[in-house]
């Protein structure tokens, strides 16, 4: 249940959003970090998509590192138009 609510709390931030000025830091390096530095660029190609992905699935993230790569990763795919 906890994991639902955060999956809400996270698409509704990420929805809010609207643009990368709202992209959320990530503390450390790696994967995360390209997908926050990503999302702060209006990128919004495959390849920052996947450095996303990569963060969630690979890199060890603290649960507030693996929200803000989720908004992170939300604000690229509303980038995408």
């Amino acid at each position: 249940m906890k994991k639902a609510w955060l999956s809400g709390v996270v698409l509704a931030v990420a929805l809010a959003a609207g643009s990368a000025n709202a992209a959320v830091t990530v503390v450390g390096g790696g994967f995360a970090r390209g997908c926050y530095l990503a999302a702060v660029q209006d990128n919004s190609d495959a390849d920052s998509l996947r450095t996303c992905n990569l963060a969630l699935s690979e890199q060890p993230l603290n649960q507030t590192n693996r929200a803000a790569t989720l908004v992170n990763r939300g604000i690229i795919y509303l980038n995408r138009n």
